[in-house]
């Protein structure tokens, strides 16, 4: 079995879209064990 990893805690990011000159915003978030990209 490989092992696995995920990050910490949640991890922000914030802005404005290039394009639409809107607020975004991008938050990455812990996943549980077993789940994700494979």
């Amino acid at each position: 079995m490989e092992m696995q990893q995920t990050i910490e805690r949640p991890a922000m990011c914030a802005g404005v879209g290039v394009h639409s000159g809107e607020k975004a915003r991008l938050v990455l978030k812990p996943a549980p064990v077993g789940t994700g990209v494979v």
